[in-house]
């Protein structure tokens, strides 16, 4: 008999994804959005990542150079 329980969750929507990382994220709700959105839309849905997005990046610019380069999520956000 295991320990632990596993409890399934029901995923995220696209909009309950965003709403919870701009209310993780201790940056301006416009930024938050932002990278919320650049998360989600690579196929990734882990608000982990939209904090350590959040601490390295400044601007939109440096999330989408980020993204571009495969970080955040060990390559799963990678840009071709």
């Amino acid at each position: 008999m295991s320990r632990f329980q596993v409890i399934h969750i029901k995923e995220y929507t696209r909009d309950e994804f965003v709403k919870v990382t701009i209310e993780q994220l201790d940056v301006e709700p416009d930024f938050a959005r932002f990278i919320g959105e650049q998360v989600w839309d690579r196929k990734n849905h882990n608000v982990r990542d939209c904090v350590r997005i959040s601490s390295m990046c400044q601007t939109e610019e440096d999330v989408a150079r980020y993204l571009r380069l495969g970080g955040g999520g060990g390559g799963a956000l990678a840009v071709a």
